[in-house]
């Protein structure tokens, strides 16, 4: 009986010695899997961090997107915009050479299968190559495409994933990451953190729009361009005044041509106006400017100048919803001192001409018949300016001038 004891003892002991080892095998799995899972944590925290610094230095995006690309184990991450006609604006994303951009502009972007199925890429949501393949169940949806063996397949980018996280009047904006075959299909843990991260991305793209539209209505304060006798308005797609300055408020108090009515921008003429609602849509559209006349009774008419607000042009290049509109007219003197504008920028003659030309609200092409000028030498013009006031756009040249030359009439005064 003894012995029988002894025996079961034994086993009893060596069970318990195998079921602790087990539980504690166990233990540790749970406490390596719960360190490796708040360390996973931290670093997609870090990483959220990271993309909120953008919004007051738009540099950091570069390393925001390296960042983005070592973390998704991707070759290719970034974003890129695309119009409603598929032909994309601009590529930002790491890995990428010119050249396929170039051929994804000239030809490709009409090809994209995640494009040309309606309502897939609806903002928000996160698509992979397997929901190409799920989609249209079948496992080569993607890689038997002409877009994939001709584009996507020789920069080794077999499996994708990304979604629209902006989508407006004039496009897309789309972030995307790409990595080899080897790399594998994205996982359900990364599916998840990319869909976070993409969240972070537009407030952080939020954020900074408008940081970028205070600092522009801070621009076109009234301390700086009344004096000029300059109108500003900033307004929306619907010609709602978001911001207007000092002078632009008389302009519109008077009521001979444009007034404000319930915060709207309004023309008594109703061809007038349909005309300014038409150029304010297409300056969102085609991110461009346009030019508008306007006569009043007794007094000399008044030019319109429509810019469009690209608020994260440089990153992104999508359209904004917001409008800039100088109001100028030809008996403002101050616009006119040709040897004042020469001086301030350090111009030359025809320069300078040009330059007061453009603060009158003329376009190109207007300036080019009125100095008899070709085409190609008024845009060379054009770019002369851009360079010398170190801005990057036509648009901003009138902007810096105006804000430069009211300091200038201010000290003076």
């Amino acid at each position: 009986m003894r012995k029988k004891k002894n025996g079961a003892n034994t086993k009893d002991c060596m069970l318990i010695t195998l079921i602790d080892g087990r539980l504690l095998g166990i233990t540790e799995l749970k406490f390596s899997h719960k360190k490796k899972m708040e360390q996973a944590m931290d670093k997609l925290n870090t990483l959220i961090e990271t993309i909120y610094q953008t919004t007051t230095d738009e540099s950091l995006w570069t390393e925001v997107l390296q960042t983005l690309t070592d973390y998704f184990n991707s070759t290719q991450l970034g974003f890129f915009s695309q119009g409603k006609n598929n032909t994309p604006s601009r590529f930002n994303m790491t890995g990428i050479d010119d050249a396929y951009i170039q051929s994804y502009d000239a030809y490709y972007s009409q090809l994209n299968p995640w494009f040309s199925i309606p309502g897939f890429m609806h903002p928000g949501k996160i698509l992979s190559d397997r929901s190409l393949e799920q989609f249209y169940q079948h496992k080569g949806a993607f890689t038997h495409t002409e877009i994939y063996n001709d584009w996507y397949g020789p920069q080794d980018s077999r499996h994708a994933i990304g979604g629209t996280i902006i989508d407006n009047a004039g496009g897309i904006l789309n972030f995307t990451s790409l990595r080899p075959k080897q790399a594998g299909y994205f996982s359900d843990t990364e599916i998840s953190d990319f869909k976070i991260i993409s969240r972070h991305v537009l407030r952080a793209i939020e954020i900074g729009d408008k940081f970028t539209l205070l600092s522009k209505h801070q621009e076109a304060s009234d301390t700086l361009l009344d004096k000029l006798k300059v109108g500003i308005c900033f307004v929306d797609r619907n010609l709602n005044i978001e911001f207007k300055n000092t002078h632009a408020a008389r302009l519109l108090d008077e009521r001979d041509c444009l007034f404000e009515k319930n915060g709207t921008l309004v023309y008594r003429q109703n061809s007038i106006y349909e005309k300014l609602e038409v150029l304010v849509l297409k300056a969102i559209h085609f991110n461009k400017t346009f030019n508008l006349l306007v006569k009043r009774r007794q007094k000399p008419p008044v030019t319109l100048t429509l810019m469009p607000i690209s608020t994260n042009q440089r990153i992104f290049s999508l359209p904004s919803d917001q409008v800039l509109i100088l109001m100028t007219s030809a008996d403002n003197g101050h616009l006119s001192d040709v040897e004042l504008i020469k001086m301030r920028w350090q111009l030359t003659n025809v320069e300078a001409e040009f330059a007061r030309h453009l603060l009158t609200g003329k376009n190109c092409a207007q300036i080019a018949e009125e100095m008899e000028l070709t085409k190609n030498t008024a845009q060379w013009y054009a770019k002369q300016l851009i360079n010398k006031l170190g801005v990057h756009r036509q648009a901003e040249v009138i902007v810096k001038m105006l804000s430069d030359l009211s300091l200038k009439i201010n000290c003076a005064e």
